[in-house]
């Protein structure tokens, strides 16, 4: 039953139409984007918010877009492996971007601040160490969001979330909410998602185009039924 499959039967109302001037590719993103615009529905986000989205994959990309179009301030960070990422985001007009491994993040996040820390984290990396800086990034009386999957149990301060008073939500796929906002975003303009997919293959070639990915030589991989 999955998206390789010549032929997929779902009910038509989980159909949605692609607006006239999103193609095929860029629509093929509507599901990562979807649950990005979820995440955004379930942790508030204000125009005059600082938001920090630690992991600049695709998930961290397209949230940062959808943090963006929501008004705010956006600090996008990755480690020097993500160069190439942290570079295609300020082209899409993210605000800051922050190699962690060569700057200090925390001075970053506090000085754009005045020292408070950020308003909303969003972990979108999927790994402890991201977990445990989004945690360190977040201001007194912040919001956490936990969108990367992390696959195992990890060790996290929860104390912190105590001291500082934090508001901790988990986010995990989409509503049928999200998938009408995320069309909008696109239709607007709002939110690229074209630009992320830096590899096209015929479907024929999906193994290399795994092996691509699985090396972190690309965002996302288009497979076409050529």
């Amino acid at each position: 039953h999955g998206a390789f499959t010549r032929y997929v039967l779902v009910p038509a109302k989980n159909i949605h139409l692609l607006p006239a001037n999103v193609d095929n590719t860029a629509g093929a993103l509507t599901e990562p984007l979807a649950c990005c615009v979820h995440a955004l529905e379930l942790t508030r986000v204000e125009p005059s918010d600082t938001v920090a989205v630690v992991g600049p994959g695709a998930i961290g990309l397209l949230a940062a877009q959808v943090v963006k179009a929501a008004g705010a301030q956006v600090v996008l960070l990755g480690t020097s492996t993500d160069a190439e990422r942290l570079a295609l985001a300020r082209r899409l007009g993210i605000d800051v971007t922050v190699d962690v491994q060569s700057e200090d993040a925390l001075g970053v996040v506090t000085g754009l601040t005045d020292g408070l820390g950020a308003d909303v984290v969003f972990e979108c990396s999927g790994a402890e160490a991201g977990a445990q800086l989004a945690l360190s990034l977040v201001r007194r009386r912040g919001r956490y969001a936990q969108m990367g999957l992390i696959g195992r149990p990890i060790r996290w301060d929860l104390e912190q979330v105590c001291y500082k008073e934090i508001q901790v939500n988990g986010s995990f796929a989409t509503v049928p909410s999200a998938w009408r906002k995320a069309l909008r975003l696109m239709a607007n303009g709002q939110v690229q998602t074209a630009p992320l997919v830096t590899h096209t293959f015929p479907i024929v070639d999906w193994q290399e185009a795994f092996s691509l990915f699985e090396e972190r030589k690309a965002v996302k991989i288009s497979l076409t039924p050529d």
